[in-house]
């Protein structure tokens, strides 16, 4: 990357910062991967190996309170669920758009591709990949690395209750979880037989279609569901990766939220 091209997007980065993101942010939520407050630069699509074949294809709408003191300030995403024979994945619909139409910029030879001017949790979820496992790609502000983990895949001890609704003209019953100190209600329906849902959340007798935390910083809410007539390949992009852990990752987000602008002049 040329000088020029360095300047223009750390001049961007800066720009698109949430205000008062580089004096403090004592109030957000938590330090985690799914809180972001940093924007990503979009990445080339053309590379990738196909790991499944996707049965239904899930759409939820995303919502995520990042700072306590400004409650109403919502930072929303799309997050597409697919749902394969073996695999399933999760990622960003906004951020995965972004990345195409970058692809696209970069097939028609332009210098300098587009910026992606939203703030979403650059976060993909392979379920079951390798199998019993979980592994998770998580894309750093900017051009930064690209970090990949994998975890056991997690045992979530539900509590299912006699309390049903209706949701998408599915009937959905009530359920209970705590997920790393936050205790959640989800909405399941036995009628998609699939033990799947958002992000990380599986483990009931049926798809996950709402879910949130009680103190209401995290909510997924789906918005369609789309049985496959044609061949939608889930795809993993083959991009170059830097392994690491779990908690190696939220220890490294929590070092740029604690001193944010010696981070970026380092980085610059």
């Amino acid at each position: 990357m040329n000088m020029k091209r360095s300047i223009f997007i750390l001049l961007t980065i800066f720009h698109l910062l949430p205000a008062g993101f580089l004096s403090q942010a004592q109030s957000v939520v938590a330090i985690s991967q799914e809180t972001t407050n940093l924007p990503v630069i979009p990445k080339s699509l053309d590379k990738y190996k196909v790991i499944d074949t996707s049965l239904f294809t899930i759409t939820y709408e995303v919502k995520i309170m990042v700072d306590t003191n400004k409650p109403d300030d919502i930072q929303e995403d799309l997050l597409v669920l697919q749902i394969g024979k073996h695999i399933s994945k999760s990622y960003s619909q906004f951020l995965f758009q972004a990345d195409s139409i970058n692809t696209e910029a970069i097939k028609n030879g332009l210098a300098t591709s587009p910026i992606f001017q939203g703030i979403v949790p650059p976060i993909e979820v392979y379920r079951n990949y390798p199998e019993h496992e979980n592994t998770v790609r998580y894309r750093t502000f900017a051009n930064g690395p690209t970090f990949l983990y994998s975890e056991d895949k997690i045992k979530f001890e539900w509590k299912i209750l006699p309390v049903t609704k209706k949701y998408l003209t599915y009937t959905c019953q009530k359920a209970t979880t705590t997920f790393r100190g936050r205790n959640y209600e989800a909405w399941f329906t036995s009628e998609i037989p699939f033990s799947e849902g958002p992000y990380k959340f599986t483990g009931l007798p049926g798809l996950i279609l709402q879910i949130q935390d009680t103190e209401g910083h995290y909510a997924y809410n789906c918005t369609g569901i789309k049985k496959e007539k044609q061949v939608n390949e889930i795809k993993m992009w083959t991009w170059k990766y830097d392994p690491t852990t779990r908690e190696k990752l939220n220890a490294f987000l929590k070092r740029i939220h604690d001193n944010p602008i010696d981070f970026f002049s380092a980085s610059g």
